[in-house]
């Protein structure tokens, strides 16, 4: 199975939204070591960072911080924060029922 990782690179106080993409067996979720592989792959040496979930920094000791925010397995919808920019749409698009007549 494939999971699409969307995650977020700070490097020397500059933010930059990424994605990826980890290969899984069914039946299980992707391994720490699999997102390894992946930043690997992508030309980011890292290892676990233990102040957090999802979160990663660099091996070499240089100022690098991956924090995974999302994963997409197959349609299903992994997300580790609301999604408030739908909430507000929701919000602003849906009839409030206490308008006066």
């Amino acid at each position: 199975m494939e999971c699409i990782v969307h995650f977020e690179i700070n490097r020397n106080g500059q933010t930059k939204q990424l994605r990826g993409l980890v290969d899984f067996t069914k039946g299980t979720a992707p391994t720490t070591e699999q997102f390894i592989g992946m930043f690997n792959g992508m030309g980011y040496s890292v290892v676990p960072d233990p102040s957090g979930t999802r979160t990663f920094k660099s091996a070499s000791g240089e100022s690098l911080k991956i924090q995974i925010k999302k994963l997409d397995i197959e349609g299903r919808d992994d997300r580790e924060v609301p999604d408030r920019e739908r909430d507000a749409l929701i919000r602003n698009f849906l009839p409030t029922n206490n308008r006066p007549l």
